[in-house]
């Protein structure tokens, strides 16, 4: 455990009357008695980065017909522009 750590438990603890072996003796018999960890060890889903919400987003609108699987997209409005000049300009 590093220095940092070990001291924001023990003033965490202090705060309670109580010092680490005890609280790790606690959580010991906790874990023996209950045959589990005594605390919630889920894991949090990831958000998805930008990139990623534009694909998914990309994908449902396709899915649903409001954009032609052939469409074109882009990743900046600048590209966009630049695709205009390009096909339409």
């Amino acid at each position: 455990m590093n220095d940092d750590l070990k001291a924001r438990v023990n003033q965490t603890l202090d705060a309670i009357g109580m010092n680490f072996n005890t609280y790790v003796t606690m959580a010991s018999i906790q874990l023996v008695n209950q045959q589990r960890l005594p605390f919630d060890t889920s894991v949090r889903a990831a958000e998805p980065n930008e990139q990623t919400k534009r694909a998914m987003l990309e994908a449902e609108a396709k899915e649903r017909g409001i954009l032609p699987d052939d469409a074109a997209t882009f990743n900046s409005a600048q590209d966009a522009i630049t695709w205009l000049h390009n096909n339409h300009g």
